[in-house]
């Protein structure tokens, strides 16, 4: 009796869950869209506990998802027992391609299998779109999906040399590139206009450099200035607050350090690393400023090296980018220390030092474990 009772009981189950099924008139809105996509014409209730279930291999973030599906007024209860979960999370070897995920959602739950973390996370961020409401009532589609990059690369840069952002407002861009399975935050913080990043070796190039007395405004051409004081910096710890947050977003993040050019900033903060030797302020104009780091000077390299020991330490990134365009060679014409060391390196232009310098660098990151990236060099100034 005992076996029967439970047969009619799961019976019931069933007819009760088939006669949840209705007509799906609304519309799916999936950015990117995916390479494979089957819309059924009937929809699931999801109610406001949703039941997940994670495999032990799958490396997903309780909290995370708790946190992304929380807008949706939804409330996550995870369940060690898989068949009575409405969500599922499950690694599959070779499901599909690299960062790939099939997501099949129908009568019995969804389910999100992938060959990799990177897949089912790539897959949650689908299942957040596919959320809708009918009826008042929160539901999801019955849908087939199957889905992978076409690029490995999907990259989004922030400029904060010129304007200082801040952690929070970081953040919030990390979380609306993982919502849009963006991998690769490129991070820009050195500029002419500003230092954004903590060398604890050279502190004056936040305390001086990460700080102008104004900033132009209007038109690229404007001859307007607000006259406010715009500074802000990073410190290592923010940094590698920002780092964990990336990371638990499947996001990399690749720094920028700009070289031999955009250097007006740093120049600011120590003089020395400049052709003329002279004091400067951080300019408070956009466009390619004139100054640049004097490369034919070894205490300069070795400034340009320590720099990126802390870069390095700090970034798990394989790549760090260097910039390395809009670089002006007037100051390397007119110094007699970039001449005569150009002559005895065999150099003939300006752009051949650039070459040099930009090999030099490389190599040195090689040594580090990393690989160089850069704009490329433009025609010379």
């Amino acid at each position: 009796m005992k076996n029967l009772s439970n047969f009619n009981l799961l019976i019931i189950i069933l007819l009760f869950s088939s006669c949840r099924q209705q007509p799906f008139t609304g519309t799916v809105h999936i950015i990117p869209y995916p390479n494979q996509i089957a819309i059924g014409t009937q929809y699931r209730p999801i109610g406001k506990n949703l039941s997940i279930y994670l495999s032990p291999e799958s490396g997903m973030d309780k909290d995370y998802i708790e946190d992304l599906l929380s807008d949706t007024g939804v409330k996550c209860k995870f369940t060690n027992f898989k068949w009575i979960a409405d969500l599922t999370f499950d690694i599959k070897p070779d499901t599909i391609g690299l960062e790939g995920y099939r997501l099949v959602s129908n009568d019995y739950g969804t389910k999100i299998t992938a060959s990799d973390t990177k897949g089912l996370f790539y897959g949650l961020q689908t299942f957040r779109q596919l959320i809708t409401s009918q009826n008042n009532t929160l539901v999801i589609p019955f849908v087939e999906i199957a889905d992978s990059p076409k690029f490995l690369w999907r990259a989004l840069m922030l400029d904060e040399g010129r304007y200082f952002k801040g952690k929070e407002e970081v953040k919030k861009l990390l979380d609306e590139m993982a919502r849009l399975k963006m991998n690769t935050f490129h991070w820009h913080l050195t500029d002419d206009q500003g230092w954004r990043i903590e060398i604890k070796k050279y502190p004056l190039l936040t305390k001086i450099g990460g700080k102008r007395d104004s900033t132009q405004i209007g038109n690229w051409n404007s001859n307007i200035y607000d006259g406010k004081v715009h500074e802000g910096f990073y410190t290592q710890e923010e940094i590698k607050e920002i780092i964990d947050y990336a990371a638990k977003r499947q996001i990399t993040i690749v720094p920028e350090i700009e070289m031999p050019g955009h250097a007006s900033a740093a120049i600011a903060a120590y003089p020395q690393l400049g052709t003329e030797k002279q004091s400067i302020k951080v300019p408070t104009r956009f466009g390619v400023q004139y100054h640049a780091y004097n490369v034919a000077d070894l205490k300069v390299i070795q400034f340009i090296k320590d720099v990126l020991d802390e870069v390095c330490n700090l970034f798990p990134s394989e790549t760090i980018h260097i910039g390395g365009d809009e670089v002006k060679y007037d100051q390397w014409k007119k110094s007699a220390q970039v001449r005569n060391f150009m002559k005895e390196q065999n150099i003939k232009t300006p752009a051949d030092l650039q070459i040099w310098f930009t090999n030099t660098i490389s190599h040195y990151l090689e040594s580090k474990k990393k690989h160089m990236m850069g704009n490329g060099i433009c025609e010379p100034y």
